[in-house]
């Protein structure tokens, strides 16, 4: 038998997010996986964005990000209720509007900086220093709610990564 080589890429794992091994497999759209704690699978687009949207999702990468940053960094998210970075214990630089202004708080400027920041470009670059921001968070929710421009923020090391949940070190 001639020697194949399969070229793979190192992804989070859709079942564990431990780091795994990737490729496109030879059976249309699935992708082959080769992880150490799930073992060898093929797994459909569909089933691992069924996975990547997954709450656990949420609860697996506030452990790897409690472990890997500092107690009082500043995060920056969509301002939702829902954020993973509730799940941290980190400071975000805006929560949920609706909780902010239920308390009788203006976001006023806030809330067009962190649009602002996720758009990309060198007034983000300003904008994070002016906040002071040290992570970015960049999950479906910044990709859907604020078209996060993922190509600017991978200019920065990436500090965490479960499935479709990144965060960047800006600091």
């Amino acid at each position: 038998h001639p020697h194949h080589t399969i070229d793979m890429t190192h992804r989070a794992c859709p079942l564990c997010a431990a780091e795994a091994s990737a490729t496109d497999s030879p059976y249309g759209d699935r992708r082959f996986y080769r992880c150490d704690n799930c073992g060898e699978f093929l797994i459909s687009p569909t089933a691992e964005k069924m996975l990547n949207d997954f709450p656990g999702r949420r609860a697996i990468l506030a452990e790897q990000v409690k472990a890997k940053t500092a107690p009082n960094a500043l995060f920056l998210n969509a301002p939702t209720f829902n954020t993973a970075t509730v799940l941290t214990g980190r400071q975000s630089l805006m929560r949920f509007t609706a909780h902010l202004t239920s308390h009788g708080i203006d976001p006023g400027t806030r809330e067009q900086d962190v649009k602002q920041i996720y758009q990309g470009g060198a007034a983000a670059d300003a904008l994070l220093a002016k906040h002071k921001i040290d992570y970015v968070l960049v999950s479906p929710e910044e990709r859907n709610t604020l078209k996060a421009n993922e190509e600017f923020f991978r200019k920065f090391p990436l500090a965490v990564e479960v499935g479709e949940y990144r965060v960047y070190k800006v600091k």
